[in-house]
């Protein structure tokens, strides 16, 4: 009898401890570029260029310690931690926050954040994605360069998971894990105005989770689905989880008179 217990007390002790050091899997990931297209006018920028080397010049930002992290996870090597990678991010961000950033330490950046919220999910992390596209990327970056950066993060997803990260007019198209083609698209002139339609083209209803990003500055937005409300609350995901159908929409307000300063 004592023999059994110490047998099933050393396997309930292996299987916790397999379980803390599972090595971390993606949440959401990247959408490959032949299956987004993105809306030209959002290149379009009036905004003064920024000394693309400004913080190559007076800072020392270095996101070296971040990259590597990248590279261990990509090795699957025993020498990552998630944890250990958010309080490289949260110390970077807190000098990051102070300055301008100039165009390659603004490239590593979203990089850093993209990847953790590729593992994470967290909106505090595709938010800031998006606090660098308009801060940085419009302004040093080209067409070219924005596109390539920007477009696999504005629609995320895991299977039948879509993410929503970026309000930018956009589509997807990807083949539904039950087969048939399905097309998901934004229209929207954000940040001039807060209304977001996502549309939703299917030749026969699927089960598809929809999240939708409800930025922190963003009380009382509303998110409605055939006179349906859903949750909206600010810094988190709104999450639709129902069968779709052709010409189905849902129907997003954001109040713009609390965005923040780089949207402006």
């Amino acid at each position: 009898m004592r023999f059994h217990s110490i047998s099933l007390l050393l396997l309930v002790t292996t299987l916790i401890s397999c379980n803390h050091n599972k090595f971390p899997e993606f949440v959401t990931q990247k959408v490959a570029a032949e299956n987004v297209k993105l809306d030209d006018v959002f290149f379009e920028t009036d905004l003064p260029e920024r000394d693309s080397n400004l913080s190559t010049k007076k800072y020392d930002f270095s996101l070296d310690s971040l990259m590597l992290l990248i590279e261990k996870f990509e090795k699957n090597s025993a020498g990552f931690s998630l944890d250990y990678y958010k309080e490289n991010w949260d110390s970077a961000r807190e000098r990051i926050l102070e300055v301008d950033l100039g165009a390659e330490t603004a490239k590593k950046w979203f990089k850093a954040t993209g990847f953790l919220f590729e593992l994470t999910g967290e909106t505090k992390y595709s938010e800031e994605l998006e606090r660098i596209v308009y801060s940085d990327f419009k302004r040093n970056l080209a067409e070219n360069e924005i596109q390539e950066h920007v477009q696999p993060y504005i629609f995320t997803k895991y299977v039948d998971h879509i993410h929503i990260n970026l309000f930018i007019s956009t589509e997807i198209i990807y083949n539904h894990s039950m087969g048939g083609a399905v097309r998901i698209w934004q229209k929207t002139d954000f940040p001039e105005s807060g209304t977001v339609r996502v549309n939703f083209s299917i030749n026969e209803k699927k089960y598809i989770e929809l999240f939708i990003r409800i930025p922190s500055w963003a009380e009382d937005a509303e998110v409605e689905v055939k006179g349906v409300k859903y949750l909206a609350m600010p810094g988190s995901y709104c999450k639709i989880a129902k069968k779709w159908k052709e010409g189905d929409v849902v129907e997003i307000e954001f109040p713009i008179n609390r965005i923040p300063d780089y949207l402006r």
